[in-house]
């Protein structure tokens, strides 16, 4: 299932040696063009060069504790100055992802949140059968979607993000919900996969940071069997006009600005792939997340009101798109 990044040959894996760095329990050696990529914590790490060295980097970094840590996803939107006070009353947690409640409306209490409110709009467009066989989870983080995945009956998931530690949290949240679950260090603009070899690929609010979404979109039509989803942020004007009067940022907090997805740059992006369909819909979303460190995340249910305006509105206004691209 594994692809060299640099040439997509097959790899061989190798027990450490005396010359092995510290934490590298073993060592992927490429068939065809020889490159030694290692493992750490039963997790691949397949960058290339440049990407490798930085890794490496940021392994030396000391990593911050805290007891938890909240925010407003990637960005603080306009829906969220509108919904949220300021206040540490914001950070309270109402849903829990974690071990899956066996009662059907206390699951469906916990999992009513803006994660289920995306997925299931991409989920409803998915060919019958894309639960079976593996799910790619593209720029995962520590596997914000995963509890949906598994209401939806997904048993194995793959997660390929640039983040060791998001990697091994979202390994152990996945455990929790008894997933099977493959962790890879790898780029979603060159996906360290054969082509073809899981069921979907899909991605969530983590396309827009790239350097080419459009790159990793193609990556993502390449290793799927089935169909392709993602849910970015869309190009639209209520957020523009929401950060002309300060209500909002067109760049993320970190200060890289936010590329905003358009139906016609994806159509583009597509059009050499020939797929067989490509759905495009928009909804409003708000996202409020708290990440703790035994790896639960919580995050508070969709208000009414944003329902409401979905109903009306979000296909033709909303802030996010969901696409789908059936091949």
């Amino acid at each position: 299932m594994l692809a060299c990044p640099s040439c997509a040959a097959s790899l061989d894996m190798h027990a450490a040696n005396n010359s092995t760095p510290e934490g590298v329990q073993g060592e992927l050696t490429c068939r065809g063009c020889d490159r030694v990529f290692p493992v750490i914590a039963g997790i691949p790490v397949l960058l290339l060069d440049a990407q490798l060295a930085t890794f490496w980097r940021a392994q030396e970094e000391p990593q911050e504790s805290h007891e938890a840590s909240s925010g407003f996803g990637e960005e603080m939107t306009w829906w969220d100055h509108f919904y949220c006070d300021s206040g540490e009353s914001n950070h309270a947690p109402i849903s829990v992802q974690g071990a899956l409640p066996e009662d059907d409306a206390r699951l469906d209490e916990a999992l009513d949140d803006p994660y289920w409110h995306t997925l299931k709009k991409g989920i409803s467009h998915l060919p019958p059968g894309w639960q079976k066989g593996y799910v790619a989870a593209i720029c995962c983080g520590r596997g914000v979607e995963f509890a949906h995945l598994a209401r939806e009956g997904v048993r194995r998931v793959i997660g390929i993000d640039i983040s060791l530690q998001g990697l091994q949290k979202a390994r152990e949240l996945a455990r929790s919900l008894g997933l099977e679950f493959e962790g890879i260090v790898g780029d979603a603009e060159i996906l360290p996969v054969q082509s073809a070899t899981v069921q979907i690929a899909y991605a969530h609010e983590g396309l827009h940071h790239l350097a080419s979404p459009a790159r990793a979109i193609q990556e993502m039509h390449r290793i799927a069997r089935k169909a392709i989803m993602f849910c970015e942020p869309a190009d639209a004007w209520l957020t523009k006009i929401a950060a002309l009067i300060g209500y909002s940022s067109l760049q993320e907090q970190s200060g890289a600005r936010t590329y905003r997805f358009r139906r016609g740059d994806v159509e583009r992006w597509i059009a050499d792939l020939q797929p067989r369909q490509l759905i495009w819909n928009r909804l409003f979303v708000v996202s409020r997340v708290t990440f703790w460190p035994d790896g639960r995340i919580r995050t508070r249910p969709v208000p009414p009101f944003l329902k409401v305006a979905n109903s009306l509105l979000g296909q033709w206004l909303g802030n996010k798109c969901v696409v789908n691209i059936i091949k």
